[in-house]
């Protein structure tokens, strides 16, 4: 049995689907199954059930991945640990990050950061924000970038949040549509529209059902997909409308489709969000500088 076994199988047990599970290990999904299997042989225990849509865990799996989850954590203490007798500019951080997180420049930071500091290992992990914020409380994260809703942020005076990007949601509507030339699309013009919204682990969803409640109008979903390349696709090939920040709407123009402001607008922001008192000694380091170097969210918007 091999360590990243142990963090295969958690990661599976977590996102409930290889797939995802491959993409946020930065492996393949074949590489993923025949570890996962191996373990499996070697144990002479099925972790898993595996059906064509969906994988659960057997009762011997769900005491596998507690226990795993646990040696994990014991494993994660004792690095950090140890990290506090090396000098500051040394260790890693875990950070998760949402999915839009290339269209908002946080890479490119990231990049900055690890030129001036070398000797610190950026550990990234993509996920929808409902879940790395939840990881994150549970410290299994030192760090998140996500967009927040305002009631989650009120309500985590534990955390700290540091606003980096405002953005405002736009509707993808395809050439064509009866909606297309509107120069603002409103809830009411959607009433009866077919739409596709993303997963229940994206504060996009939140608020965007929010919106349509504010209206008393119920909303017509069509799909939910969190892969928004998949969502452009399904609307240009007239599946339904979608909503993308106007960020990643500009990143994803094919000429396909028109990307429309909501008026009124539904905005968000993206933060830096970490716990107010991490236990990883490199925190405040790399917190000073999303600080200093961030494009702050006012010059976002000018």
């Amino acid at each position: 049995m091999k360590l990243h076994q142990l963090q295969y199988v958690v990661k599976v047990a977590q996102y409930r689907n290889f797939s995802k599970a491959a993409k946020a290990l930065f492996i393949s999904q074949p590489s993923l199954s025949q570890q996962i299997l191996k373990l499996e042989q070697e144990l002479d225990v099925n972790i898993f059930v595996r059906r064509p849509n969906s994988i659960t865990l057997t009762p011997k799996g769900e005491m596998f991945v507690k226990e795993a989850e646990e040696i994990l954590q014991k494993i994660d203490s004792m690095m950090r640990q140890m990290a506090k007798h090396h000098s500051q500019d040394h260790g890693s951080i875990k950070i998760g990050v949402s999915w839009i997180w290339g269209y908002v420049g946080i890479n490119t930071h990231l990049d900055h950061f690890q030129e001036k500091y070398p000797g610190i290992d950026l550990i990234l992990d993509p996920a929808g924000t409902v879940t790395l914020l939840k990881l994150l409380e549970e410290r299994r994260y030192d760090c998140v970038f996500v967009s927040p809703t305002a009631e989650y942020i009120e309500t985590h005076k534990e955390l700290f949040f540091h606003k980096l990007v405002r953005d405002h949601y736009t509707c993808i509507i395809p050439n064509g549509h009866r909606l297309a030339d509107k120069k603002s699309i409103s809830i009411n013009d959607l009433k009866n529209e077919m739409l596709i919204l993303p997963g229940e682990d994206s504060t996009t969803r939140e608020r965007i059902l929010k919106a349509f409640r504010e209206y008393n109008i119920a909303p017509v979903i069509a799909f939910t997909s969190s892969q928004f390349n998949i969502n452009v696709q399904m609307v240009c090939s007239g599946k339904g409308l979608c909503f993308l920040s106007s960020v990643v709407a500009k990143a994803c123009a094919n000429g396909q489709f028109k990307s429309i402001p909501i008026d009124p607008p539904i905005e968000r922001a993206f933060y830096y969000t970490t716990q107010s008192n991490s236990d990883n000694p490199l925190i405040p380091l790399l917190t000073s500088f999303v600080k200093d170097n961030f494009v702050s969210a006012a010059d976002v918007n000018k």
